[in-house]
């Protein structure tokens, strides 16, 4: 491309060694960005925040499960000890993930 059709028309050059080259390689592939996106985002904002959203999916999932077991106990009129076991086990799922992203970040 040339440079009139760019919207960026300045060039900064940056020496690094190898070591540091690979870790910003390493961190704007982790966030999903090129390593001239990443390195003018960490310049101009000093920060880069990446969510990470997979926990969500699998808090859906159980609350999705729960829903279920709740639909079929007011179907009954009643709650079976099965209902209550799978209850428990996924209230232990819910419990790891959020506590795992409370440790991880």
């Amino acid at each position: 491309m040339t440079e009139e059709g760019r919207l960026r028309k300045k060039n900064i050059r940056l020496w690094v060694t190898d070591i540091e080259h690979q870790v910003i390689k390493d961190k704007a592939k982790y966030c999903g960005l090129t390593t001239s996106a990443y390195l003018r985002k960490v310049s101009v904002d000093g920060i880069i925040i990446k969510r990470d959203y997979e926990g969500l999916n699998d808090i859906n999932k159980i609350g999705v499960n729960i829903n279920q077991i709740a639909k079929n106990a007011n179907k009954r009129g009643t709650v079976i000890e099965r209902d209550v076991d799978e209850l428990r086990v996924q209230y232990e799922k819910l419990f790891e993930i959020v506590y795992g992203q409370i440790l991880n970040g």
